[in-house]
Formats: C-alpha cells, sequence, structure tokens
C-alpha cells in the first residue's frame, strides 16, 4: 500500500490560487470573443486554459509551456505521414527537467507534492514521478479540451439543460461527471495474457486489445444511456479507466472543464453550432475534436462579476 505524506497548508493555498487563476483566465477569454458573434471553442477559448492551470499548479511561468506540443499535436498529418518527434518523449524530457528543479529546490506545487510522497515506505523515484506527472499533465491537456468540445457541442443542441446550467451553475460539477459518462474519448489498452477465442476471433498471447471504454453507455447499469440526467443515480464508469488504471489527472480534469463551462456560461449563455462549419473529430488512441466552431447573437451575451 502506498503511503502519503501530508500535503502542506501553503500548498494547498497554492492549489487554490491557481483555480482561481483559471477562473480569471478563462472569464478573460470569453469576454474576448463574446462580440464576436462566434468561434473555434477550441482555438479561440479552450486550447490556452489546460496550459496555464498546470503552468500554476507546477510553480513555474506559463510561457515555459510553449516547449510543449500543441493541443492534438499526437495526430497524424494530413496526407497520414507519422510526425517526426515523438510526442510523448517530448513531454517526459520536460518534466524530467522540471522534476530535476524541484528535487533541488521544493516549493509549495504539484510537483513538489508528488515528490515528497512515499511508496511502499520508499520516496517515489524520477521515473515513477515522470509517470505519473506525464498522465496528469497530458490528460490536463488534449483529453480535457476535446471532451469540453463535445459537451459545448451538446449544449448547443440542448436548450433546455444548457440554460438550466446557466441559471443555476451549481449543477455545473454534476453535468461535467454525467457528460464524461455519455462522451467517453480515451481508448483503453490491454496486453493479452494468455492465448483466448472471443466471439470466434483468436487473441494471442502479448497482443494489444484497444478499445473505448463504453462501460458507461451499458443500458443495464445506466437505463437510457444516451440522455443527459443530471438527477441519474450515481455508478461507476470507466471514462478516467479504474482501479490502478484510474488516470491522476481525473479530479484535476473535472474542475478543469467545470471552470471553463461556468465561466463561458456566465457570459454567454446562448449559443449554437454554426451550420456552416461541421465539427471535425479524428479518431485514434483519443476520440479528437479538431473543431468546433459556435455562434451566438451578441445582443444574448452578458456581463458577469
Amino acid at each position: 500500500m502506498a503511503r502519503a505524506s501530508s500535503v502542506t497548508a501553503a500548498t494547498l493555498v497554492s492549489w487554490l490560487g491557481t483555480a482561481i487563476r483559471s477562473a480569471a483566465l478563462a472569464a478573460d477569454a470569453a469576454r474576448s470573443v463574446r462580440g464576436q458573434g462566434g468561434c473555434d471553442i477550441i482555438g479561440g477559448y479552450a486550447a490556452a486554459i489546460p496550459p496555464a492551470l498546470f503552468a500554476g499548479l507546477a510553480g513555474i511561468e506559463a510561457g515555459r509551456m510553449d516547449a510543449l506540443p500543441g493541443y492534438a499535436g499526437y495526430l497524424l498529418g494530413d496526407e497520414g505521414s507519422e510526425l517526426g518527434e515523438p510526442v510523448m518523449e517530448r513531454f517526459a524530457a520536460f518534466l524530467r527537467q522540471l522534476i530535476a528543479e524541484r528535487r533541488a529546490e521544493p516549493g509549495d506545487d504539484i510537483i513538489s507534492a508528488l515528490l515528497a510522497r512515499a511508496v511502499n515506505d520508499r520516496p517515489v523515484d524520477d521515473d515513477e514521478a515522470v509517470d505519473i506527472a506525464t498522465a496528469l499533465l497530458t490528460g490536463g491537456l488534449d483529453t480535457v479540451i476535446s471532451l469540453f468540445a463535445l459537451m459545448m457541442r451538446h449544449l448547443a443542441q440542448d436548450d433546455a439543460l444548457r440554460r438550466k446550467l446557466a441559471a443555476e451553475p451549481a449543477l455545473i460539477p454534476a453535468a461535467v461527471r454525467e457528460l464524461t459518462r455519455r462522451f467517453p474519448i480515451m481508448t483503453k489498452a490491454r496486453v493479452v495474457r494468455q492465448d483466448e477465442t472471443l466471439d470466434g476471433v483468436t487473441l494471442k498471447a502479448g497482443e494489444m486489445v484497444v478499445m473505448p471504454p463504453l462501460h458507461g453507455l451499458d443500458a443495464a447499469i445506466f437505463p437510457d444511456p444516451l440522455r443527459i440526467d443530471l438527477d441519474r443515480r450515481a455508478a461507476r464508469h470507466c471514462a478516467y479507466g479504474d482501479g490502478v488504471h484510474r488516470c491522476p489527472g481525473s479530479n484535476l480534469a473535472e474542475v478543469e472543464m467545470a471552470i471553463m463551462l461556468q465561466e463561458w456560461l456566465a457570459r454567454i449563455p446562448e449559443f449554437e453550432l454554426d451550420p456552416g462549419e461541421p465539427v471535425r473529430m479524428q479518431g485514434g488512441v483519443l476520440g479528437t475534436v479538431v473543431s468546433c466552431r459556435l455562434r451566438w447573437d451578441p445582443a444574448t451575451t452578458r456581463g458577469a462579476a
């Protein structure tokens, strides 16, 4: 069993400050586009917020995040050619340097808190720290942005739910959880341990099986699973993985999406999909939203404190 060291009060205050700054960043982004009458929700709003949030949590200048791949940087090129540089290696190199800095000079940030923890009464080593930090960082970037875009796509077509959330922002965290169940976008991979035959298909030991986490759409567990129901009985699903494979960044991801949704609805409560530019998606390890353009009447926007 892992033994967790205590998180200092100063660290908690630092993380709270980061959340407040992230809300301010989201509010500024929404204000900057509300008079335009439309934008791509990814490039015009969502893509800039998760990197800034991680920078705040890690206690680094926001500009350092520019060294990392941009949104969906792992995607194949338009002609089907692989990107030349291994993207995950860039994340690992970035985090390994940051971990070395925090080893030398700990602070009240999320990387220092990670390094201060223990596993089976021994310190977390650098490779473990890189693995955990990579999951936290990448889970808060592409996954959050694509999932948020799908949420906005749904809300653009569900007037009743959108208006309910705009009027009652306290419901937004529950809506984020329910929308995450409805739109599982991250595939899960497992290695076959022994030869098996499944539905007439032979799976060999050592082969990898990749599939979407559709447990949350099982009608036996979630009646009428395609419907968004904020009063739905809570039940486990696998959108973030499960057990020891649950994404360590899942709680951060939900906070990010709730902040982005709350600050947007506080300023642009009425919007719809732009019929002239259909939503574009691309499959792969992640169900990626390439673009999702929304439009609205600037007269329906509002200021917010």
